[in-house]
């Protein structure tokens, strides 16, 4: 029977049982799969480069900053269903009359954490591509967690809900999980 070692994130005692499931799953076929769970990517990550674990379970961020460690050798051997399409949202009150970015300029935006690529990373992108200038709100929450816990999202949204920001950065699955709660 083939071993491999897997390094994943506990960001929530929710996602445990997935790993279990995918260890009986593999089983099934031959492989005798273990995990490892870490409390922040850059310990998985650590953990990979040093050959501790064979596969690290990596957000879109873990995977880039493991690239770049190891001169390009690291490869992606897959990619969940649910991160295709995966886009970020820029929310405003719909009493705000914003019509495009540029009425952003001069504005307060709520960002979420450093190393969140939906909650900051590719808003922050996209809005300097877009040559907009503003004032970031940020919410460095969940640090290490790569946004996956969303705590920083529902800060940011938090702070556009009280006024203290003029528009809100989040994930499209934040935002869908929202609108379906009612939240």
């Amino acid at each position: 029977m083939i071993r491999v070692v897997l390094g994943a994130v506990a960001y929530d005692p929710k996602v445990v049982p997935i790993w279990d499931i995918a260890r009986d799953h593999f089983a099934s076929r031959g492989v005798n799969l273990e995990y490892a769970l870490f409390s922040s990517y850059g310990f998985q990550t650590e953990a990979a480069l040093k050959g501790h674990i064979d596969i690290a379970w990596n957000t879109n961020v873990a995977y880039i900053q493991t690239r770049y460690a190891a001169n390009g050798a690291a490869i992606a051997l897959a990619m969940r269903d649910t991160d295709i399409g995966f886009t970020s949202k820029l929310i405003a009150r719909a009493t705000s009359g914003f019509k495009s970015l540029s009425d952003l300029n001069g504005k307060t935006v709520a960002l979420g954490s450093a190393d969140s690529a939906q909650a900051k990373i590719m808003p922050l992108y996209y809005l300097q591509e877009a040559g907009v200038k503003f004032s970031p709100l940020l919410f460095d929450s969940d640090i290490g967690k790569h946004g996956d816990t969303g705590r920083s999202e529902y800060e940011a949204l938090e702070a556009l809900r009280s006024g203290k920001a003029d528009a809100a950065a989040v994930g499209s699955s934040t935002w869908a999980r929202m609108q379906e709660s009612g939240v």
